[in-house]
């Protein structure tokens, strides 16, 4: 969090449009027994306050490292430490962009799942990954109203694949 917080250090500014990145950065949807869950499920009431809560061990701990001594006094208090319920209590109010960071990330794994199980035996390796490809560009362009992310697309799969090859090569 701490290194993308400096490469946008712009954020700090808007902490309508930061909290809820921080947010979503910081969440956890497998924290706790080992599990194969990768997202949250998004259909579910409870999305959201999950998100929330398990954000927050790690956004105390994260607002802590920041350097915030150059910052203007009133941007400042509003990222100390002690602070980071409150910092949650106004994503919990305002879900709709983590909710939208949430959707994205889903069909972001749900892309990269496809590649590895359906969409390689069915399609052929190069057909598979450029569909991936493509669907990973698009859901990362929804991530973020802020930022576009769609030109990592192809660096996600490249690590999706050697994550692949590492998993079948130990399974061998």
């Amino acid at each position: 969090m701490i290194d993308w917080v400096h490469s946008h250090p712009e954020m700090l500014m808007h902490p309508l449009k930061l909290y809820p990145i921080l947010v979503f950065m910081c969440s956890r949807p497998y924290e706790g027994a080992h599990t194969y869950t990768f997202t949250y499920d998004i259909q579910q009431a409870d999305t959201i306050p999950k998100a929330c809560d398990s954000a927050i061990p790690s956004l105390k701990r994260e607002l802590g490292k920041l350097d915030i001594s150059a910052l203007p006094w009133n941007v400042r208090q509003r990222l100390f430490p002690y602070r980071y319920k409150e910092l949650v209590e106004v994503v919990r109010r305002k879900p709709s962009t983590l909710c939208r960071m949430l959707n994205a990330e889903t069909a972001i794994v749900d892309a990269i799942l496809k590649l590895g199980t359906t969409d390689t035996p069915r399609l052929g390796l190069e057909k598979a990954v450029l569909q991936a490809t493509r669907s990973l560009a698009v859901q990362l362009k929804r991530l973020s109203q802020e930022f576009n992310f769609s030109d990592r697309a192809e660096e996600l799969v490249r690590i999706a694949t050697e994550q692949l090859s590492q998993v079948l090569t130990e399974v061998r």
